[in-house]
């Protein structure tokens, strides 16, 4: 019973977002506009609609030299252990951070409240958590908590 492209363009139909599809793969691009800024991300099919990952492009960066990759890394680390679906990614090649949630459908079908809750959750969360890695990364310093109450995210 796996997702397809048409029962996920759907789901974001049903939302009132607008999305770009990916001429050459399972993949709709979208993005919104949040309390702390503007975010631009991904929801790919994989695995024969099996699998279906939310990911953000362009998030944050932070080079493998930078003089605050310590505390932002801490940062992520703990985003990470206290979120239960949002998780956070540094790549080392390039300094990219992102923001990305992955929902295994295996043999169920994805409901549009279901949708709703995983869709909410992650636009809200990455615009709550970008104050906080923002701040890690341009000051060194983390704010902590207090940082991550973010707001819907309205359609750009």
């Amino acid at each position: 019973m796996a997702l397809t492209l048409d029962e996920l363009r759907g789901l974001m139909e049903s939302l009132d977002f607008q999305y770009f599809i990916d001429p050459r793969r399972p993949l709709l691009r979208s993005g919104g506009k949040g309390q702390h800024g503007s975010y631009d991300f991904v929801l790919a099919l994989q695995d024969d609609g099996n699998f279906l990952q939310l990911r953000t492009l362009g998030y944050q960066s932070c080079a493998a030299d930078h003089r605050n990759l310590g505390v932002a890394l801490q940062v992520l680390a703990d985003f990470n252990y206290s979120l239960r679906f949002l998780k956070f990614g540094w790549d080392s090649n390039d300094g990219e951070v992102v923001a990305y949630g992955d929902v295994w459908l295996a043999d169920a079908k994805l409901s549009q409240p279901q949708f709703r809750a995983i869709f909410g959750n992650f636009v809200v969360g990455i615009d709550g958590c970008y104050p906080r890695i923002t701040q890690a990364i341009q000051a060194g310093i983390d704010i902590g908590r207090k940082g991550e109450s973010g707001g819907d995210i309205k359609e750009l």
